[in-house]
């Protein structure tokens, strides 16, 4: 009974946060238990969740964002100015061949976790894994971490919430450039520079 519990929460939170149905592969036979998801070396978190402020891109550096995309022609990284928070988020975009008409847009988010039993994360967190075809797990990130390469997004798990980053296209993203973009590299150094993490 608690192994189709977590099943069915993995299959939920998959369907929620996936978008990409294209994505799914089923999860049936499978068996958990896998010694690659959990740092045994993390320190922990910088900041509980609750001391986390609403605007989230004060915690990762802009300069890192640009830096790691200028090899796609990135010129400049920045924070939505019209960005109202209404939540631990923060919304910001590229700029392409110093040009403000090509931009694309990147976002991070904090999500609490909340469960009745913290102990199941790591079943939870395997199921999700497995339920998707692109994704991959990160080593030496968080408590956790897994890799979305279909939909470019980076899932941390820390004490308490999860962080997810969903890195920007390059700017046409049928291009070379964007075909040949380590948009998995650059997820994970932008929150490995990040401030979430205690040294």
């Amino acid at each position: 009974m608690k192994n189709y519990k977590i099943l069915c929460i993995a299959l939920i939170t998959s369907f929620t946060f996936s978008g990409c149905f294209g994505d799914k592969k089923t999860v049936i036979g499978q068996e958990t238990g896998s010694d690659d998801l959990e740092n045994k070396n993390f320190k922990g978190n910088a900041f509980s969740f609750a001391k986390l402020s609403e605007n989230l891109c004060g915690y990762i550096d802009m300069n890192t964002v640009q830096k790691q995309f200028a090899v796609s022609g990135a010129t400049d990284a920045q924070e939505d100015p019209k960005r109202r928070y209404t939540g631990k988020y923060c919304d910001f975009f590229l700029t392409f061949d110093n040009t403000p008409s090509k931009y694309s847009r990147g976002n991070l988010t904090v999500v609490e976790d909340i469960s009745e039993d913290e102990a199941d994360w790591q079943e939870q967190w395997e199921w999700r894994k497995k339920s998707l075809k692109s994704a991959e797990y990160v080593s030496g990130l968080g408590k956790a971490a897994i890799w979305i390469g279909k939909q470019r997004k980076l899932e941390v798990k820390m004490d308490g919430y999860t962080l997810f980053l969903v890195v920007p296209p390059t700017y046409t993203i049928n291009d070379k450039n964007a075909k040949q973009h380590d948009y998995k590299n650059s997820a994970i150094a932008i929150l490995k520079n990040s401030k979430f993490f205690k040294n």
